[in-house]
């Protein structure tokens, strides 16, 4: 069976029109997650790439903001950091959609989640 190659682009997990809050980015992760689901549940393996443009524009931003109090990044480093965000985000999904009862055999397995707290939820 051949593998699909799902490119989930940045826009797709912040939209134009959003702020690009952690729990916006999550909703809209959730929603190509379960677009992704019935890919998986019909056999075929998948791999996911995904980009990160609005991300990095963002903490861009926010460093060039906060520069007086801490020294700004580089966009490299920006760059693999909000990766590390969008990879983090997907895993906070990864409870929900690969538990699926509805999941072919060996699709389902628990992936382990490091450095992530139960019942964790952004801001205050």
């Amino acid at each position: 069976m051949k593998k699909i190659v799902i490119a989930l682009g940045g826009n797709a997990i912040k939209h134009w029109n959003q702020k690009g809050s952690a729990e916006e980015q999550l909703e809209n992760l959730g929603g190509s997650c379960s677009h992704m689901m019935k890919i998986i549940k019909k056999g075929y393996p998948i791999a996911i790439t995904h980009g990160n443009g609005p991300q990095v524009g963002n903490l861009l931003i926010q460093r060039e903001k906060s520069a007086r109090e801490v020294p700004p990044q580089p966009l490299d480093v920006c760059d693999a950091m909000t990766q590390g965000q969008v990879g983090g985000l997907s895993q906070f999904l990864e409870k929900g959609a690969e538990r699926s009862q509805d999941a072919p055999p060996g699709r389902g397995e628990k992936v382990p989640r490091r450095g992530t707290i139960p019942g964790w939820k952004h801001g205050p």
